[in-house]
């Protein structure tokens, strides 16, 4: 069996991750195509957890390269786009349900840097933005928790913050891997460093 290092090298963080993973609003670059060519539109996802209740949600977003913003649905700078609800799905690990949003943009043109930030609300709630919580930030300081202070992983600890959010950055028609990179096989050897010889 191979060792894992770091933020998932126990049992107790590989869990906390997979929770994390469940938990807030969470787009991670997940947009379809991955690589959009010039005018063709693309689709953006993102996921609600299971600790979050979410009525609507929205993209705000610029092509101008300045600084999206927006609240509730209504863009103060740029323009905004509403997702719809697409798939609720219960999730035995958590043990509860997730929600699967998408929304497509418009295709726009070649060299255009498209900035965008991801909201969702409920009628009472206040808007939370993705990716929240902070996946790498979260891992980090639960390793840390784990590895210095003997503590686990606490799923009830969010690491992050809800607003502003992270602001995802795409540009429009940039050339992707070469046609042979998709069908190498790339290895990477490690070499032995604790070897004393």
């Amino acid at each position: 069996m191979d060792f894992a290092f770091g933020t998932l090298s126990t049992d107790a963080l590989q869990r906390y991750h997979h929770q994390l993973l469940r938990q807030g609003v969470r787009h991670g670059h997940e947009i379809e195509p991955r690589k959009p060519a010039a005018h063709q539109p693309l689709t953006l996802f993102a996921t609600v957890g299971v600790d979050v209740t979410a009525e609507a949600m929205a993209c705000y977003y610029t092509t101008d390269g300045s600084e999206p913003t927006g609240q509730r649905g209504v863009a103060h700078n740029g323009q905004v786009a509403i997702f719809q609800n697409i798939a609720t799905t219960w999730d035995n690990f958590v043990w509860g349900y997730t929600t699967r949003w998408a929304t497509t943009l418009p295709g726009f043109a070649r060299g255009t840097r498209l900035r965008y930030r991801i909201g969702a609300w409920s009628a009472g709630g206040e808007e939370l933005f993705a990716d929240y919580p902070d996946l790498k930030l979260s891992a980090e300081n639960a390793a840390h928790r784990h590895f210095s202070q003997k503590l686990p992983p606490d799923p009830a600890i969010r690491w992050g913050a809800p607003r502003p959010g992270t602001i995802f950055t795409l540009t429009i028609g940039q050339p992707g891997a070469p046609d042979w990179a998709y069908q190498a096989i790339i290895y990477h050897l490690m070499i032995d460093r604790f070897y004393p010889g």
